[in-house]
């Protein structure tokens, strides 16, 4: 049986090329899923950045209190934070 050498960067070479191009490639809205993942990612370390932002001495005193009126898109923010 004769040896077979060589085609095993061959095949590498074309994984990486296909990878790529299904990660880059526009895939919905004219995003590519490399740009859904990078948003996805932003889109949650604001939020933990957001969360990170409030005392507990905020999070506790809106537990406690009704009568804390912040601002309307702080408020829902909080209370599905709270729960």
């Amino acid at each position: 049986m004769k040896r077979q050498r060589g085609f095993g960067v061959t095949e590498y070479a074309l994984g990486i090329v296909v990878l790529v191009t299904i990660f880059f490639m526009p895939y919905k809205d004219n995003k590519s899923i490399a740009n859904m993942l990078i948003d996805a990612v932003k889109q949650e370390h604001a939020g933990y950045i957001y969360a990170q932002t409030l005392s507990q001495f905020q999070v506790t005193s809106l537990k406690a209190s009704t009568n804390v009126n912040p601002a309307p898109k702080a408020k829902t923010e909080l209370e599905s934070f709270n729960k």
